[in-house]
């Protein structure tokens, strides 16, 4: 029996042995983590051990966002063979374009050992924070709306302004959100364009539609043009969210005149726009619909025109036609009809027809011979795409004497601040590289749709 006794307890000090052991001889991911240096850059970390010699670590990672594909990333850190690594690898938004705050980057880490063997950690999740500034945060329906300046009252005023913006597209529309929707409030132009890699000089906020995310830079003492950017810019996402096709795109002129008419509580256009389009009409130098449904000219004058006819045309569609035929021309996109095409199945009529029977309401000469397409310059977009939000008067700011534009887009009559003239070779170069990526993308899409 003392035999016995014996026999159990050498056994049981021998399993005690063996226990450390075998866990010390583990291939596991110890450790993972993110930081940022937002806006520039974010580092995924990785600690990870084996019992035999780690070789190679390798991060994946991809953006949560609305995409034709969702492409999965690698990036491979410095490994220094050992039993124990502890590495990291930087993804440099330089590279790539600036993520938005509030966008959500999904990663996981492949490690490999000298005898070939592998082991996987568990994908894991990554908010984007400009940690640059003390953000408040308050949240109504699908609405977050996330400020550091001002006061409460100051953001309550700019999260009705959405509620409402959302009331009226709604009415007018059928439209609603089909998801959350982030709203960042910078409290200038400038600390905007401070948390984007590459920004241009009139930024004043920015709809980064495929992250249902608005960032805008909104003064406390520019409570109005806030309440009209916010609804500009909330148009955007929403439109986005109801029309995401991988086989067409919607005009601009529906995007941009769907925004532009949702701007005011009471629908009506700007001023400017208002005499623009006026004044083309009493001089028969009004755009072709089919010409404003790619890109804005980058011309000022033309700009203003292309914005007030892009009101004119949505205004006209609702008013004529209802919200019922609006909500089946926006489904129609959502399927991959073409523009034609979706006119077609819901009015009747395609961008031809439309020229015919808007041109009447408004009372302007009949276009002669058939409108075609003009070729524009196409406007220079930021990175990744987004469209920079624009009123007539220019965006807020503290300082900066004002000039007359020379870009198109959504900024098109937007007064820009006065350009630097002590920017060296390679400033310019940065500069020109959206342009020359913006003409082949589009100039590749005009190809495929002839």
């Amino acid at each position: 029996m003392r035999r016995l006794l014996g026999l159990i307890a050498l056994w049981g000090l021998l399993l005690i042995d063996i226990q450390p052991a075998t866990a010390q001889e583990a291939f596991d991911i110890v450790n993972t983590g993110v930081t940022s240096n937002f806006p520039q850059d974010i580092t995924f970390h990785l600690t990870a051990r084996s019992p035999a010699d780690i070789t190679d670590a390798e991060v994946r990672f991809q953006v949560e966002n609305r995409s034709c594909a969702q492409v999965e990333n690698s990036g491979f850190a410095e490994v220094t063979p050992g039993k124990l690594v502890t590495t990291g690898w930087t993804w440099e938004m330089r590279r790539g374009g600036s993520l938005p705050p509030g966008a959500t980057v999904q990663y996981r880490w492949i490690v490999r050992d000298v005898t070939g063997g592998v082991v996987e950690s568990d994908k894991q999740s990554y908010e984007m924070t400009d940690d640059q500034h003390s953000w408040q945060t308050i949240s109504r329906d699908r609405l977050t709306l996330s400020w550091y300046t001002s006061d409460q009252p100051f953001a309550e005023a700019l999260m009705q302004s959405a509620q409402d913006a959302l009331e009226r597209l709604e009415v007018s529309t059928g439209a609603r959100p089909q998801g959350e929707v982030k709203l960042f409030i910078y409290g200038s132009a400038q600390e905007l364009q401070e948390s984007l890699v590459f920004p241009q000089e009139w930024t004043g906020g920015v709809s980064f539609t495929g992250f249902d995310i608005v960032a805008i830079g909104i003064p406390s003492g520019s409570l109005v043009w806030g309440q009209r950017a916010v609804a500009h810019e909330l148009t955007h996402v929403v439109m986005d969210q109801l029309t995401f096709s991988c086989i067409s795109d919607v005009p601009t002129w529906l995007a941009e005149g769907l925004a532009t008419l949702n701007e005011d509580p009471t629908g009506a256009s700007q001023s400017e726009y208002v005499s623009a389009l006026n004044s083309a009409v009493g001089s028969d130098g009004l755009l072709s619909v089919r010409g404003i449904g790619g890109s804005f000219p980058t011309a000022q004058g033309e700009a203003i025109l292309a914005y007030g006819q892009s009101f004119s045309l949505v205004e006209y569609l609702v008013n004529t036609y209802g919200a019922e035929r609006m909500e089946s021309l926006l489904s129609a996109f959502s399927s991959g009809s073409t523009a034609d095409a979706a006119l077609e199945h819901v009015y009747g009529f395609d961008q031809s027809g439309l020229e015919v029977e808007w041109r009447d309401y408004i009372g302007a000469q009949p276009m002669i011979g058939v409108p075609g397409v003009r070729t524009l310059t196409p406007a220079v977009p930021a990175i990744p795409t987004f469209e920079p939000y624009t009123l007539d008067t220019p965006t807020p700011s503290d300082s900066a004497p004002m000039q007359q534009p020379t870009g198109g887009g959504c900024n098109a009559g937007l007064q820009l601040p006065s350009m630097s003239h002590t920017a060296g070779p390679l400033a310019m170069l940065f500069s020109l590289a959206p342009v020359m990526l913006a003409s082949l993308v589009l100039g590749v899409r005009r190809r495929r749709r002839e």
